[in-house]
């Protein structure tokens, strides 16, 4: 096998590169869902106990969004175009 063909064939990200992608997923549901966030945080503001019940709604809907930007096929996409990135660098390179 040729050294061109076997860069070819990356497939796997390293732990670094791992790390990087879960980080990526966080701040990206994180963007998404930041008007969430800002009003839950607004709302607890001040707040011990009572967050639990005066929040309750924002809490539900700031999850929700969480839930829906943090999914696994959100974060293989991510691995998927880290992956990409690395075999045009490595092609580019040859």
């Amino acid at each position: 096998m040729s050294q061109n063909s076997s860069r070819s064939t990356i497939h796997v990200l390293t732990a670094r590169e791992e790390e990087e992608a879960t980080k990526a997923w966080k701040k990206n549901s994180m963007t998404q869902c930041a008007s969430f966030i800002q009003a839950f945080s607004e709302c607890a503001s001040g707040r011990t106990v009572s967050v639990v019940w005066a929040c309750r709604d924002l809490h539900k809907a700031m999850n929700d969004c969480l839930h829906q930007y943090s999914t696994p096929e959100i974060r293989d996409q991510i691995r998927k175009d880290m992956i990409e990135k690395k075999r045009n660098k490595d092609n580019a390179a040859s």
